[in-house]
Parts: C-alpha cells; sequence; structure tokens
C-alpha cells in the first residue's frame, strides 16, 4: 500500500499542476498586441512615430489610427488598443516583424493566430492601391523558413481586421523564431497592419497530466480508505 507521505505529496502535485493546466493557451510572444511598443521584436522597417510619419515606404509604427500617422489612411475613430502599422517596403526581401527563442517542446502541438489589415486607403485617395501579400514563418535554427500561414489583403476591405491562424508541432526540444514578410513590394498602396499575435500551446505537456492523474487518483484512494474506516467503526 501506498505510505500516507506517498499520497499526500501526490494530492499536492495535482493542485499545483492545475493552473498550468488553465494557462495552457498562454501566449508566448511578448509583445503579440503590441501594447509594450516596439519592444519584444526585430524589424528590418524603419521604425517612426508621429503624424504622416507614414508616408514613406519601408516604414512602420505602433499605432490606434491608421489616419493618425498618414493622411490617406483609414480613419478608425472607434480603435481602443495599438497595431503594428507598415508602408510596405519596396523590397519584399525585408522582415516586417521578428520574434526569436520562443521556447518549444518536442511532439508539443502550438497554435499561431494573427490579425492583418488593409490600411489603404480614405476616400480623399485616387491613387492605385495594391494589396498586400503578408506572409507568416517558422524558423528553428534562424536562417531557414517554413511559411506558417499567409493572407492577402483586399483594398475593398480596409480598416476590417481578418484574423489568421495555424497549428504547429515542434519536431524538437528547444527555440523557434517566428517572423513576417510581405510578398508585395509595390508603392502605391500596399499599406497594412497587424495586431493581436498569438503562439500559444494547443494542450498541457504529457508530464503535467501524467502529474495531475496521479494526484487525483491519489484523492480517490484516499477517500476510498476514509469510507472503508467510516463503515468499519459502524
Amino acid at each position: 500500500m501506498l505510505s500516507r507521505k506517498i499520497l499526500l505529496s501526490a494530492v499536492v502535485a495535482a493542485f499545483a499542476m492545475a493552473p498550468s493546466i488553465a494557462s495552457a493557451a498562454t501566449n508566448l510572444l511578448a509583445n503579440g498586441d503590441f501594447s509594450g511598443g516596439f519592444s519584444g521584436f526585430t524589424t528590418d522597417y524603419n521604425q517612426v512615430s508621429g503624424p504622416d510619419s507614414m508616408v514613406p515606404e519601408g516604414n512602420i509604427t505602433i499605432a490606434t489610427n491608421p489616419v493618425d500617422v498618414h493622411h490617406f489612411w483609414v480613419d478608425l475613430p472607434s480603435a481602443t488598443g495599438p497595431m503594428l502599422i507598415a508602408n510596405g517596403a519596396g523590397n519584399s526581401s525585408l522582415t516586417i516583424w521578428q520574434e526569436d527563442a520562443i521556447n518549444v517542446v518536442s511532439g508539443g502541438s502550438y497554435n499561431f493566430s494573427a490579425g492583418v489589415m488593409n490600411v489603404c486607403c480614405n476616400l480623399s485617395f485616387g491613387g492605385a492601391n495594391s494589396p498586400s501579400s503578408i506572409i507568416f514563418q517558422i524558423s528553428t535554427d534562424g536562417s531557414t523558413w517554413t511559411d506558417l500561414t499567409s493572407y492577402t489583403t483586399i483594398p475593398a476591405d480596409a480598416g476590417v481586421m481578418n484574423t489568421i491562424g495555424t497549428a504547429y508541432i515542434a519536431g524538437a526540444t528547444g527555440t523557434v523564431s517566428l517572423r513576417a514578410i510581405n510578398d508585395i513590394d509595390a508603392a502605391s498602396g500596399n499599406d497594412f497592419a497587424l495586431d493581436n499575435l498569438s503562439f500559444a500551446s494547443a494542450v498541457p505537456e504529457p508530464g503535467t497530466w501524467a502529474m495531475l492523474f496521479l494526484g487525483f487518483g491519489a484523492i480517490g484512494l484516499m477517500m476510498r480508505r476514509r469510507q472503508s474506516r467510516g463503515m468499519a467503526v459502524i
């Protein structure tokens, strides 16, 4: 029979693991909602801020309303949170956003999701309006990249945040990098925003489940013992 000390240890472990079950979907990205400004990621674009700072191609900023940083972009007066806004560069090889050193576990299942918005343009703009083709990629070594998911913006859909996502299964324990690039290098139009980026574990790790089941099994055994003792007294 298991000793009382072992049973109590298993019970304590079960309760200790319970919070990790609840937080299984915690976002592993440091600043996926861009509430931290330019922190937590790197970019090949030029970081700028202020009114009309986004007129040159290849600039990015963190702002709430696109028209505040470019007079031709959509006006979103009801927007409440910051987002990464970009004027598509003439070089499609430039990285818009990249985060490194994201911890993964071999065999672990992860969900990636992101919001992509076309921000060009308002009614005062009369030029050509190219879409953007945003590709999210993953790398295990920082040099070889694999496409995760992509979205091509619709110019007529300016101001609408479209959510995309996909699943990823880690092949080995270690770290991965995520990045976003734009496959279109047109100068006119080709303006977009990214927001609510998330990379989260889809399920708790196997070791977490094992400890939780062991703990609940110990709880059940202790309850059965108490019931047996109660019947013996009667």
